[in-house]
C-alpha cells in the first residue's frame, strides 16, 4: 500500500501516492537513483488550489511503500520560476540528478522558461536537497515560429546524443512538439519540430480539438519501435494519446519522429500528464488522476485535492 496521509474523508486515495494535503497534479521526473524510485509532483504546500506550484517529492524501494520528503524544488522570488516550477523531468548528467524543469515568471503569459536544478548531495540516495541554477538554459521558444504555449521537457538519448523535447502550440491552432539537442545539458540548441498536429498519422489519431500537446515523453520498445506519449491541450486538460513509429535523421543530423499508428491511452479527462520511466526490461508509467469536485467541496473534505 503506498503511504498516504489519513484523512477523514471516504473520497481520499488510498492506495495512490499524493502529499499529507493540499494541491498535487502532473507527476514528474520519475527517476532510479541507487537503490531507490524516486517521483516528483506538481504540489501547492499551503492550500488545496492550483497556484503556487512547487516540486514534491517522494521515494521508495519497491514501487509500493513511499516515504515524503522535503519539498524539492521552490520557486525562486525574482527568478524565471517566481510564479511556478512547473512540469519536467530528472536525468543523470554525469554522475549529477538534475531536474529539467519548466519555470514561470511573475508575468506568467503560457511560455515558461527551461530550468535546471542539481542535487546538492548525489552521493545520498534520498535527494532530499536541490539546488536550482539561476539562469534558465532556454529562455522561451525560438522567435521565429509562431509558439503561444511553451513548456514541460523531457530529456531522452537518441543517435548517440541526448535530447529534449518541449511540448508546444502555435497561434493558428497547430499543437507540436519542439526538439533540442542537449547533448550539453548546459547548452541548448533548437533542433526544429519534432512533429505537429498536421501529421495525418497524428490527426487521425487525435481528431483536431487540440490546440497544444503538452508533457512529451517518449521511450523505446523491445522491437526497436519508440513510443510518443502526448496530453491533448484543448484550452484546459483534454486527453492523452500515444503514437508509434521510428526515429528518423533530419538533414542536420537532427531527428524526426515517423509515426506508424497511435491511439488514446484513456477515453476520458481523468488520466493527464503521464510520465515515463524506461528502465532496461520495462518502461514505467504515472500519470495524475484528476477529479471534478468544486472549490467548496474540497474545502469541506478536509483540504486536499
Amino acid at each position: 500500500m503506498s503511504l498516504t496521509a489519513p484523512s477523514s474523508d471516504p473520497g481520499a486515495p488510498r492506495f495512490r501516492v499524493r502529499p499529507p494535503a493540499n494541491w498535487m497534479n502532473d507527476p514528474n521526473g520519475p527517476f532510479r537513483w541507487r537503490d531507490r524510485y524516486h517521483l516528483f509532483y506538481q504540489h501547492n504546500p499551503a492550500a488545496p488550489v492550483h497556484t503556487n506550484v512547487h516540486w514534491g517529492h517522494v521515494s521508495s524501494a519497491d514501487l509500493v511503500e513511499w516515504e515524503h520528503h522535503p519539498i524539492a524544488l521552490t520557486p525562486t522570488p525574482g527568478g524565471p520560476d517566481e510564479a511556478g516550477c512547473w512540469s519536467g523531468c530528472v536525468v543523470d548528467d554525469d554522475g549529477v540528478p538534475t531536474a529539467v524543469y519548466t519555470g514561470v515568471d511573475r508575468r506568467h503569459v503560457g511560455l515558461g522558461a527551461i530550468c535546471l536544478a542539481r542535487a546538492v548531495v548525489p552521493e545520498d540516495e534520498t535527494l532530499t536537497d536541490w539546488k536550482p541554477l539561476p539562469t534558465p538554459v532556454v529562455t522561451g521558444p525560438p522567435a521565429d515560429l509562431d509558439v503561444v504555449m511553451f513548456r514541460d521537457p523531457f530529456v531522452f538519448r537518441g543517435g548517440g546524443r541526448r535530447w529534449a523535447l518541449v511540448g508546444a502550440g502555435h497561434a493558428d491552432g497547430t499543437p507540436s512538439v519542439l526538439l533540442y539537442d542537449c547533448d550539453d545539458l548546459s547548452d541548448w540548441r533548437f533542433a526544429g519540430v519534432f512533429l505537429d498536429g498536421n501529421d495525418p498519422v497524428a490527426a487521425d489519431a487525435f481528431g483536431d480539438k487540440a490546440v497544444g500537446w503538452e508533457c512529451p515523453q517518449l521511450y523505446s520498445t523491445e522491437g526497436g519501435e519508440w513510443v510518443l506519449v502526448l496530453s491533448l491541450w484543448d484550452g484546459d486538460p483534454c486527453s492523452t494519446g500515444y503514437l508509434t513509429g521510428r526515429l528518423d535523421p533530419g538533414a542536420e543530423g537532427e531527428l524526426r519522429f515517423a509515426p506508424r499508428t497511435g491511439g488514446r491511452l484513456d477515453h476520458g479527462r481523468d488520466f493527464y500528464a503521464p510520465a515515463v520511466l524506461q528502465e532496461p526490461d520495462r518502461a514505467l508509467m504515472w500519470g495524475w488522476s484528476w477529479e471534478a469536485r468544486g472549490q467548496d467541496e474540497v474545502d469541506r473534505a478536509g483540504s486536499w485535492s
